[in-house]
């Protein structure tokens, strides 16, 4: 179970399409903001980056931020230019997302670091990123391949799939300095 969640995992957010979602990270239609840097966030960047998105697709109930751990810490630590106050802002009530500019923030772990030239971060409604999911599970039985050490395999096979609906309804930053 942990294999295929983290092979899906992986394949939801940069699948090529061939034999396996499109990961929405992989969309090509996606635009992008470009961030300035190759390495240092720019908060400014970033509320290009989320009104760059039409107020219907910005405000939906599914709209968030989407990064990686390395990236959030990151973010973590970004401030406002006016009052030196920080841009994210941690849940004050049990069971509320912590958000980054007022948006919800998810934390993908597939989602790529800060480097040049990498989109670390996204921003969009993902009510437009369809999954699609057999409900059934095939297992075959091999009691013959490892016979001789008394091992019998079973080989699973899940099938599932990806792609973005939508490509409008999300936005990427891109480290970069154009």
């Amino acid at each position: 179970a942990e294999d295929f969640g983290k092979k899906e995992a992986t394949a939801f957010v940069s699948g090529s399409g061939v034999k396996q979602p499109e990961g929405v990270m992989a969309n090509a239609e996606i635009l992008h903001t470009v961030n300035g840097h190759a390495a240092n966030l720019n908060t400014d960047k970033l509320i290009e980056l989320l009104y760059a998105l039409p107020a219907a697709y910005r405000n939906a109930p599914g709209a968030r931020w989407a990064m990686n751990g390395n990236t959030l810490a990151a973010v973590r630590k970004l401030k406002n230019g006016t009052t030196s106050e920080y841009i994210w802002q941690p849940a004050l009530v049990a069971g509320q997302p912590e958000t980054l500019l007022g948006k919800p923030v998810l934390e993908m772990v597939d989602m790529p670091d800060i480097a040049d030239g990498a989109f670390p971060i996204i921003f969009g409604d993902f009510s437009a990123y369809r999954i699609v999911d057999r409900i059934a599970l095939s297992v075959l039985s091999d009691p013959y391949t490892q016979a001789r050490r008394n091992v019998t395999r079973l080989h699973a096979v899940r099938r599932t799939g990806g792609k973005v609906m939508q490509a409008a309804r999300f936005r990427k930053l891109k480290t970069a300095t154009s």
